[in-house]
């Protein structure tokens, strides 16, 4: 199998989220073929792209710190298996490396993510529908108060949190792939996928991914003006209503619990209460670390002790990667996200390409506050060389294009019969 198929693969079965525990199909794919993808980029290496060694050299640096933190972290066995998650998945960087830096390789992984968002569906609508659940962490989304327990879905991914984390980061790509879809009924699967995903955002109201997916329909639109998009948007919003409107009496319930969530006197909402306090004791982790993190794994183990009232998760991304990994860590992050970000604004890619890489780079650090925990999760680190495999299409049409107007031949030097001809 191809680099860019094992890498396909890998993408579509996230669908499967952490099914599997350790041994994760998107893991074991990622490892069955790392190999041979490895002997293929040693014969390759001369043809080794910028944005590639780039993205491999700030995730290699980001790995060897993690590494390095295993000789204080205070839970090594913890932080040995956290760091092996981690290294499995940012090999994808070297798939992303081995693949074609063609249009068409690009949109067939793109494809890939919607593929994935959209095998989540139908087990979504069906925990919307029954109120049955796949989840692992918790039978029931009890809020309490006058609004007892609500709808969710979380497919196989821990928590609805993290699902909406998986939806806002796959949303942008479906709506590639309709943009660049050519038959009718493959559109409407993929506008069907982006409708149902955004009725389950609804559901699950999670504030950041709401804010988000309302970022990606703006920019959207603000972009693709069109009687089109604007009737599709329409279209959208009505089917929501109508999504919504299977729950009978609690989409009153649903309704009333957004406006409190949203609202500034929501006084009985202790979530973002939370994630401030865990912002806080993340910022306090660095401190007493001298910038360089608790060490692997020992995040979690420092809020039980430290923080015992708090949530045990980080719920923060940067956070996450700075107490773990220490703050140059998660600097380079930093650094690598603005270098593709650069790249993308600066390069002749295709829209439908460049929109995913536009309209989702900047907001990485609210997309990462939407779930529970993000380092140890696969798909980040697949979508980020996705990203990089984007940026480095984009270069590449540069050089080609570079490379053609040097070809040209100067008017000037020709002679005049073939003047006239040109």
């Amino acid at each position: 199998m191809s680099p860019s198929r094992a890498l396909m693969l890998a993408i579509a079965l996230l669908s499967l989220g952490g099914l599997g525990g350790s041994f994760q199909p998107t893991r074991l794919v990622l490892l069955v073929f790392l190999l041979p993808t490895v002997h293929l980029l040693i014969f390759r290496c001369m043809q080794l792209h910028r944005t590639d060694f780039i993205t491999m050299a700030g995730l290699g640096i980001i790995a060897s710190l993690g590494v390095l933190s295993l000789a204080w972290t205070p839970t090594p066995a913890a932080g040995l298996n956290r760091m092996s998650v981690v290294l499995i998945g940012m090999t994808s960087a070297i798939y992303v490396a081995a693949t074609p830096k063609t249009i068409e390789a690009a949109r067939q992984v793109r494809d890939a993510w919607s593929a994935a968002l959209a095998l989540t569906m139908p087990l979504a609508v069906y925990e919307l529908a029954t109120d049955n659940h796949f989840t692992y962490a918790f039978d029931e989304r009890f809020v309490g108060g006058d609004f007892g327990a609500l709808p969710f879905a979380s497919v196989f991914f821990g928590n609805f949190n993290d699902y909406c984390t998986f939806i806002a980061l796959t949303l942008p790509m479906a709506l590639g792939s309709l943009e660049s879809a050519r038959h009718r009924g493959v559109r409407l699967l993929w506008g069907a996928t982006i409708v149902l995903a955004l009725v389950v955002l609804v559901v699950n109201l999670n504030r950041l991914a709401l804010i988000f997916a309302a970022w990606v329909g703006l920019y959207y639109l603000g972009t693709r003006q069109s009687l089109r998009r604007v009737a599709l948007v329409l279209a959208a919003i009505a089917f929501i209503g109508l999504g919504l409107g299977m729950f009978g009496e609690q989409a009153d319930t649903l309704v009333a619990y957004a406006v409190l969530k949203f609202s500034s006197l929501a006084a009985d909402d202790e979530s973002a209460g939370q994630r401030l306090a865990l912002i806080a004791a993340g910022v306090q982790s660095l401190f007493l670390s001298a910038g360089m993190g608790l060490g692997v794994g020992s995040l979690e183990t420092f809020l039980q002790r430290q923080h015992p009232e708090l949530i045990p998760n980080p719920h923060n991304l940067m956070i996450e990667l700075a107490a773990n990994f220490g703050l140059p860590s998660a600097l380079v992050f930093v650094v690598l996200l603005v270098y593709l970000y650069i790249r993308a604004l600066m390069s002749r890619l295709v829209a439908d390409l460049r929109s995913p890489v536009i309209v989702s780079l900047p907001f990485v650090p609210i997309i990462g506050a939407i779930g529970s925990q993000a380092i140890g999760y696969t798909y980040w680190w697949l979508w980020l060389g996705t990203m990089a495999l984007f940026v480095g299409v984009g270069s590449a049409a540069d050089r080609c294009g570079r490379h053609a107007a040097r070809t040209v031949p100067d008017p000037q030097s020709l002679p005049r019969d073939r003047l006239i001809e040109q």
